[in-house]
């Protein structure tokens, strides 16, 4: 596949919870299938994981977040935020700050959402998104 994404948080907690039980679940099934993809974290999705990760005393997070190359909010991403957001707001259908901004940064950097809340994401013009949860098994 060779494709870049941009890693919704859930689909990092999953990873997590998964490894911590030791069974493979959908999230790493997504990476095993594609291993060339190239997988990229926002920023925000960083602020959200830190904040589960004090919330349970962990405080090694580098290690964990370190195979992800890092996106970071820009000028771009802000218009591209508020044109969404005023879009969005008009037609009554707005979804949360942080996936808004999530979303943002995937259309700047022309980069898939590999979430598991399609739905959600796919609210957000122009947007592609992957549900890590519907990948197709390797046979």
């Amino acid at each position: 596949m060779g494709q870049k994404f941009l890693a919704d948080t859930t689909f990092i907690i999953d990873l997590l919870r998964e490894h911590r039980r030791g069974k493979l679940g959908p999230a790493s099934h997504a990476l095993a299938l594609s291993p060339e993809s190239h997988i990229f974290l926002s920023i925000i999705s960083i602020g959200e994981l830190e904040e589960g990760f004090a919330a349970h005393g962990f405080t090694n997070s580098e290690i964990l977040l370190k195979p992800f190359q890092l996106l970071y909010l820009s000028q771009r991403s802000a218009k591209i935020y508020g044109e969404e957001s005023a879009r969005m707001r008009a037609k009554g259908d707005r979804i949360g700050d942080n996936d808004l901004w999530i979303a943002s940064s995937a259309k700047e950097h022309e980069l898939s959402v590999l979430t598991a809340n399609v739905q959600h994401f796919s609210r957000v013009s122009g947007l592609d998104v992957v549900d890590y949860t519907n990948v197709p098994s390797r046979s």
